[in-house]
Parts: C-alpha cells; sequence; structure tokens
C-alpha cells in the first residue's frame, strides 16, 4: 500500500508538472523538448522542490519517533517491531517515487534554495511554522494546543540554522534541535498534563530529512552513485542526530520524574 501511494504520488506529481510545462511552452513559444522550459518561463517552479513536498507527506515520522520512544522506555520489543515496519516503510516509500521518477525521467539537478539571509531565514521559519501546524492538524492536535507545537517548529529549525553555521555536519545541528524540540515538548506536556508526544512530532517535523532522501533516490535513478553515497550519508546523519537528540533529552526526562512504587 506505501510502495502504491509514493508511485501515485509520484506520477501524479510528475504529470501535473509536465502538463503545466507544455501550456506554458505553448503559451510563450518555448522549447518543451527542453527539460527547463517551465523553469525558463518561471524560475521559481522546480519538480525537485514539488516532488520534497510530497515525500515529506509520506516519511513516517511518526512511527520513528514511537519507536525511538518505546525502546527508551524499556518496551524493546514492540519499539524493535516499530523500527523495522519504519525501515520497510521508508524501502516501499523510496521504491515507489524511485520508478515514478524513472518513468517520467525527472529531472536530477538540484535546485536552488533559499540564501542565509534574513528573507531566507524568515521564509524558512515561517514554512517551518505552517509545516509543524499542518502535521498538527494531520494528527488531530486539539486546536487549542497548535500555537504552541507550530512555535515549536519554527524554535528547532532556528536552531538547526543557528548551530549549522558553527558546524559542517548536519549530525550536531541535528542532534541539538531535536534535543531542544524534545525538551520543549516535555516542558509543555509538564505544564498541560498531557503526553509530550502531541508537542514532540509537530516540533521536529521540520528537522524530517526529506530532501536528502529524495536526492537519494533521485540520483540513484540517474546512476551518479557519489552523489547517491553523499545524499545517503547526509539522510544518515539528520536521522541519527535527531535520535541521538530526542534519546539524550528523554532518558534525563525519565531520570528526573518522581518514582513510585
Amino acid at each position: 500500500f506505501n510502495l502504491l501511494c509514493s508511485f501515485l504520488a509520484g506520477v501524479g506529481t510528475c504529470a501535473t508538472v509536465a502538463f503545466v510545462e507544455a501550456i506554458a511552452a505553448g503559451i510563450l513559444g518555448a522549447d518543451i523538448s527542453s527539460t527547463n522550459a517551465l523553469q525558463g518561463a518561471n524560475p521559481l517552479i522546480h519538480l525537485d522542490k514539488i516532488l520534497i513536498g510530497e515525500v515529506m507527506l509520506l516519511i513516517p515520522g511518526i512511527f520513528m519517533t514511537n519507536a525511538i520512544h518505546d525502546m527508551l522506555v524499556g518496551d524493546t520489543v514492540a519499539g524493535t517491531m516499530r523500527f523495522v515496519e519504519t525501515m520497510l516503510w521508508a524501502v516501499a516509500l523510496a521504491g515507489g517515487f524511485m520508478t515514478a521518477i524513472f518513468l517520467f525521467d525527472a529531472s536530477h539537478n538540484v535546485g536552488p534554495g533559499f540564501e542565509l539571509n534574513w528573507m531566507g531565514v524568515t521564509a524558512q521559519l515561517i514554512a517551518a511554522f505552517f509545516g509543524a501546524a499542518g502535521f498538527a492538524m494531520i494528527f488531530h492536535l486539539p486546536r487549542k494546543y497548535l500555537a504552541a507545537a507550530s512555535i515549536g517548529g519554527i524554535l528547532s529549525w532556528a536552531i538547526y540554522l543557528a548551530v549549522g553555521c558553527a558546524s559542517s555536519s548536519v549530525f550536531f545541528p541535528a542532534l541539538v534541535a531535536s534535543a531542544f524540540s524534545a525538551l520543549y515538548s516535555e516542558a509543555l506536556a509538564q505544564w498541560r498534563d498531557i503526553p509530550s508526544l502531541l508537542f514532540v512530532i509537530p516540533s521536529v517535523i521540520p528537522l524530517i530529512p526529506g530532501a536528502p532522501l529524495y536526492y537519494t533516490m533521485s540520483f540513484a535513478v540517474a546512476a551518479d552513485w557519489t552523489q547517491v553515497a553523499a545524499y545517503a550519508m547526509r539522510t544518515g546523519q539528520f536521522a541519527l542526530g535527531i535520535a541521538v537528540g530526542m534519546c539524550v533529552t528523554w532518558l534525563f526526562a525519565s531520570l528526573l520524574k518522581p518514582r513510585t512504587r
């Protein structure tokens, strides 16, 4: 089912962009044989960024978070089973999108992102706010907690950007940002007396490595194994940093909680 969903999402996105590209080429008289015809008409449109948005919706972030939480609190069997399910989900996700990219011969170029100036950072923080709010609504977070969860997404991404300016690797920034997300969620949970997972998932969503995962799949289709290795390493560092950061915070939180007989 996950393989089919990711395949249909990839095919639908590629077909829609190709259709819009053909219309733009017809209106502007551009050469539709050029893979950059649409981007030449509107440089703000990049197929890779659109597909990354689709990937983000299907990445099993909640299952990965629950798996880490279960293993940390001692429920090793359930945590391991959730983790294996997450890996199978990720493989199916990659297989579906890779098939769609191969069928449409989608571009394997890395489109430009926001620059790290005040305008670019502001745009990223706004996107983090709405992304966290969107996932909070997907997971039916009560409306009165939406603002707090969305602010957690902004703060976690701001910390990632700030720490990333002083680090050449993504592991340490992801670790610090995810540790803050878990700490922020624990504080809100203690204040509101509700489970911390209600806040940690929206707060950590901006850190989920959707872009590195997509580029790993895209360059694998193009058989550019150098880029595949680079982006696969980046994806692994992101995931490991998020897991370690949350585990460390949850470990200290569990040690500080009062024990009952």
